[in-house]
């Protein structure tokens, strides 16, 4: 380990790999290496077929559903590989990218804003949900939401962007979500943040409420994406990735209101 990170060293030359490779480690488990020499996490391609290394362990994943970097995948325990294309998975019709990545509610989500990265810059006082380059935190929730394929917002709401972050609650009750916590910063330890989880922040509404998306890993790892004011404004940086326990944290711990998906595999 170096610097955080697993690394190969050839037993018989003592030099680091520097092609991919499926090595066994000299206490018997098998790791996948990359081309430069560290251990790979996540998807990895190999030998023309998709497999999955978990990001904790560093070992095969042999069956089940995984969440890695935005997305979702789902190992076949018989044959060990990530599935593709439309699989029946306990009874239900999942379809799958060529990656193995799964085509989801969340994700369409999460890719709206992951889209606009380097684009939007924040304001309340334009388009609200980005159409006119600007956005603010729940202008832009509501129209990533409904291009996800959420119910289209009331005609009031869509007159002004968006919803607010008061507003918006009942929407998300409709369109799948249940409200699952409510904290305060001497509660705030109990909640542990998993994907797809829409956290909106304070019980104000403007520029003091916020509401985000945990759109990668779990617990005290996760990340939130949203549209925000972390940078003060400075353009084209509306859209933010932050690791959540930090943000909340650096938003002073605010009251919070936790929605997470009655399904979290929806199509």
């Amino acid at each position: 380990k170096w610097m955080g990170t697993y690394y190969y060293f050839d037993p018989s030359t003592n030099l680091l790999l520097d092609h991919q490779d499926y090595v066994k480690s000299q206490w018997g488990y098998y790791y996948m290496v990359g081309s430069n020499g560290a251990l790979v996490t996540g998807p990895v391609r190999w030998q023309g077929s998709l497999y999955y290394f978990d990001p904790s362990s560093y070992l095969l994943k042999t069956s089940g559903w995984a969440e890695h970097n935005h997305y979702v995948y789902y190992v076949n325990s018989g044959d060990q590989k990530l599935v593709t294309g439309t699989q029946t998975i306990g009874g239900v019709r999942y379809t799958f990218d060529s990656n193995g990545a799964l085509y989801s509610f969340t994700r369409r989500t999460i890719e709206w804003f992951l889209n606009r990265e380097g684009k939007l810059t924040y304001s309340m006082l334009g388009s609200r949900n980005g159409t006119d380059g600007t956005a603010d935190f729940s202008g832009a929730m509501t129209q990533a939401l409904w291009s996800a394929g959420a119910s289209a917002p009331v005609a009031s709401a869509q007159r002004w962007g968006g919803y607010n972050t008061i507003s918006i609650r009942p929407w998300l009750i409709q369109n799948g979500y249940s409200n699952v916590f409510n904290g305060t910063s001497s509660t705030a330890s109990s909640y542990s943040p998993q994907y797809g989880d829409i956290v909106i922040w304070d019980d104000a509404t403007g520029g003091d409420g916020h509401i985000l998306i945990i759109a990668d890993g779990s617990g005290s790892g996760a990340t939130a994406l949203s549209v925000c004011y972390y940078t003060e404004g400075e353009e084209g940086t509306a859209v933010q990735e932050l690791n959540y326990n930090y943000y909340y944290n650096y938003a002073e711990s605010p009251s919070f209101h936790v929605y997470r998906p009655n399904n979290w595999l929806r199509a």
